[in-house]
């Protein structure tokens, strides 16, 4: 016997398919801090320091070569940097705001307390180097 498929039986198919196709979407706009990225381009970088691979994470204005921040990402945090436009009325030489936060390596989000005026996204560079390994957690 075949199957006949009323108005409404479409209707309750087509969504849930819709449905079902929304669920992978979701996590495109996952916005936390996981290393490689959060898949969307909001000029966020996260770093991980681990004993085998603990990093220093340098702002260097790619005008002049100069480095404009560095930090040592201490092993078993993250650093979490992001970029904003500045304000039309702020300085030439460094338009935009960085913000940073560090946290725990297994944080997936937080505040981004920390801010300074960098170059504009044509005239900054962020480079890493990797301390000497190994370098283990502090106590305390």
């Amino acid at each position: 016997m075949p199957t006949t498929f009323t108005t409404a039986r479409r209707l309750s198919c087509v969504a849930m398919l819709c449905a079902g196709a929304a669920v992978p979407m979701t996590g495109c706009v996952y916005s936390g801090y996981r290393e490689g990225g959060n898949m969307i381009s909001n000029d966020r970088h996260v770093y991980v320091s681990r004993a085998w691979e603990p990093k220093t994470v340098s702002l260097v204005d790619s005008r002049t070569g100069e480095t404009v921040w560095t930090y040592e990402v201490p092993v078993g945090q993250k650093l979490v940097v992001q970029f904003f436009k500045g304000k039309k009325d702020a300085a030439p030489q460094f338009p935009d705001i960085m913000r940073w936060g560090v946290f725990d390596d297994d944080a997936t989000g937080g505040s981004l307390s920390n801010t300074i005026a960098v170059p504009g996204q044509d005239a900054r560079r962020l480079e890493w180097v990797m301390r000497a390994a190994p370098e283990y957690p502090s106590i305390g």
